[in-house]
């Protein structure tokens, strides 16, 4: 198993495209490493009409930015 992801970890298109990796980078360099509590955040939320570019990214607490999410959009994936 161990093999598997590492294995498709490497490819950079995946990881480019599942992680966007170019737009963290970009957002590393513009706002500074993160904290081990930390993401990035958009402000306003791509659910509520933001939009995906690195002017629109703050830092802040991932697990406060996950409630927001879940409690402004909804919970993804989730079946009630």
């Amino acid at each position: 198993m161990d093999f598997f992801f590492t294995d498709i970890y490497t490819e950079d298109s995946l990881r480019n495209e599942f992680f966007d990796l170019n737009l963290y980078e970009k957002a590393v360099k513009k706002y500074g490493e993160l904290e081990y509590n930390q993401s990035f955040c958009f402000v306003p939320l791509l659910g509520l009409g933001g939009k995906k570019s690195v002017d629109n990214l703050d830092k802040g607490d991932t697990l406060t930015h996950i409630y927001l999410i879940t409690e402004l959009v909804g919970k993804v994936g989730i079946d009630d």
